[in-house]
């Protein structure tokens, strides 16, 4: 990703899901990374990795579980803090690797998410709502530049440093 010096400040937010990969249950895990963004300017400002609540019945179910828990629990109560703190609207850019739950989240409706109410108590038509602000949006992520998954999974060791290197995460001794 390549960045702009004189950017204006964002939040970037990387949500993903592993879908009911453990055998052990059911359950998936939501990972996700809430970073302040701007210029040459990249800063991990909050983070989690949680067991869902719920058995999720499909990728995209888990990947709209993941998105919304991170996007009301961590984004919103940034982006409102930094609002007031440097008195200009900072805007949201969700980075989402499942094209089908950014499809189900525009067409506001989804027969096959239906139930998430009841079982996560969380909507597609909350999600939709939260994306109809002119400030936050949502954008496909290539999976390979999904800096979540390293919290949803275990990565092989040929994919572990780039998944520190784009979380942030480095050793200040040794010279990239």
């Amino acid at each position: 990703m390549k960045l702009d010096p004189d950017a204006a400040w964002k939040l970037w937010l990387f949500t993903d899901a592993d879908h009911a990969s453990k055998t052990d249950h059911g359950y998936s895990t939501s990972g996700s990374l809430l970073a302040i963004a701007g210029g040459r300017s990249f800063f991990p400002a909050t983070f989690q990795s949680k067991r869902q609540t719920a058995c999720s019945r499909s990728t995209t179910e888990a990947e709209a579980i993941a998105l919304a828990t991170a996007l009301f629990s961590d984004a919103i109560p940034v982006q409102e803090f930094l609002s007031q703190l440097l008195g200009v609207k900072v805007p949201i850019i969700c980075n989402q690797d499942n094209t089908a739950t950014i499809q189900c989240i525009r067409n506001r409706y989804s027969a096959c998410l239906r139930h998430l109410g009841k079982t996560h108590k969380i909507n597609v038509q909350g999600l939709y709502a939260a994306f109809k602000e002119l400030d936050i949006s949502i954008q496909h992520c290539p999976t390979e530049q999904q800096a979540a998954d390293v919290f949803t999974k275990c990565l092989d060791v040929h994919k572990w440093q780039v998944a520190l290197d784009m979380i942030g995460v480095f050793d200040p001794h040794v010279e990239k």
